[in-house]
């Protein structure tokens, strides 16, 4: 699993707004660097030990690290779910339902679709129009984005 099939930042930070408390394989944490490159706790030690510690610069969220974690169990740190586990979280919990259609314009391109299920009247209703992107990631990043802001319309008028 690569860098490109867990959510961005921005999304990981949305899920953990609005509660996403699934254990991931991957998560956002504080990035330790010096002269611009990312490195070890034991190099952190060492410039300290050396009286260097104004050198070390920390990145919130700079770095993805594969451990398991879940939101809440490290201060500093957010779940970086896959964009499935977000997709699933989301359907689970709010309703809310995400498609990806691809298209052929010339080139393959996917279409997003967003709706949301109203048990109460045994109906959905469409969130958006189609957007269209040339990268699956692109489209499905789009989508999830549009689905947590309005899973947040939601929960702000409970």
């Amino acid at each position: 699993m690569d860098n490109k099939t867990i959510c961005s930042l921005t999304i990981s930070k949305l899920l953990k707004e609005l509660y996403f408390e699934e254990v991931t394989n991957k998560m956002y944490c504080t990035d330790v660097r010096h002269n611009g490159k990312s490195i070890s706790y034991e190099e952190e030690l060492d410039l300290k030990f050396e009286n260097k510690s104004k050198e070390i610069e920390y990145v919130k969220y700079g770095k993805v690290l594969t451990m398991n974690n879940k939101n809440g169990e490290y201060k500093e740190a957010c779940s970086a779910p896959t964009i499935l586990e977000a997709v699933d979280w989301i359907r689970r919990t709010f309703d809310i339902h995400i498609t990806v259609v691809p298209e052929w314009r010339n080139k393959p391109i996917y279409g997003a679709n967003v709706y949301y299920f109203e048990p109460k009247q045994h109906d959905y209703a469409k969130l958006l129009t189609p957007q269209y992107f040339n990268q699956y990631e692109d489209c499905m990043e789009y989508a999830i984005k549009k689905a947590l802001e309005y899973a947040e319309s939601i929960r702000d008028n409970k």
